[in-house]
C-alpha cells in the first residue's frame, strides 16, 4: 500500500476444524480459516492523474494446535498452543485513474492477480469454554497469534475472538 493506503481485515472468519482427542484431556485441531483482506488506496497530487485503487485479498489460515481440556466449576474449559500458516491468495483490483486534463479520459481497470508470495508463520495461543445443549454445542475462543512477519498487514500482533458451532448428532 502507498502512503495514503489503508488495509481493513475482514472481521468475520469462516472454515471448518477438526479435532481429535490424544490421551487424557490432551487434544489436537487442524482448521482451514477464510477471511477477506481489503486495501484502499489513494494517489496523486493536483498537477497529476488521481488513482483510486480498491484491492481484496484472499487470506487462508492453516491452525494446528494441541489443545487441553478440563472441568472447571461445571463447565468445560481448554487452552491450546501451536501454530498457524497464512497464505494470501489472489487479488481482485478495481482501480480509477482520473485525468486532470481536460482532453485526456480518465479509466477504469480492473483484474484478477494471483501472487505467489511466500507463506507465513505464526504463534498461537488461546483459551475458550463450551455450552452444549440437546442439539447444538457452542465454543467461544479467544486467540492470539503472533506473526513471524506483518507482510501485507499492519500488524504482527493478531487477536480474535471466534466462535465454534457444532451440531450433535444423536
Amino acid at each position: 500500500m502507498g502512503p495514503d493506503g489503508r488495509l481493513f481485515l475482514n472481521p468475520f472468519t469462516v472454515g471448518p476444524a477438526i479435532e481429535t482427542r490424544l490421551w487424557k484431556g490432551f487434544h489436537f485441531e487442524a482448521g482451514a480459516l477464510f477471511k477477506h483482506l481489503r486495501g484502499d488506496e489513494y494517489n496523486g497530487i493536483a498537477t497529476a492523474p488521481y488513482t483510486f485503487r480498491n484491492s481484496r485479498y484472499n487470506v487462508w489460515e492453516f491452525p494446528l494446535l494441541l489443545k487441553i481440556r478440563q472441568s472447571v466449576a461445571k463447565r468445560q474449559v481448554f487452552f491450546s498452543g501451536g501454530t498457524s500458516i497464512r497464505r494470501l491468495g489472489h487479488e481482485r483490483v478495481d482501480e480509477l485513474w482520473v485525468s486532470t486534463f481536460r482532453d485526456v479520459p480518465s479509466k477504469r481497470n480492473t483484474f484478477t492477480a494471483d501472487y505467489r508470495l511466500p507463506v507465513r508463520y505464526g504463534l498461537v495461543v488461546s483459551a475458550g469454554t463450551g455450552w452444549q445443549s440437546r442439539y447444538l454445542h457452542l465454543e467461544p475462543e479467544i486467540r492470539y497469534t503472533h506473526w513471524t512477519s506483518n507482510h501485507w498487514l499492519t500488524s504482527t500482533n493478531q487477536v480474535e475472538f471466534l466462535l465454534g458451532i457444532s451440531a450433535l448428532v444423536h
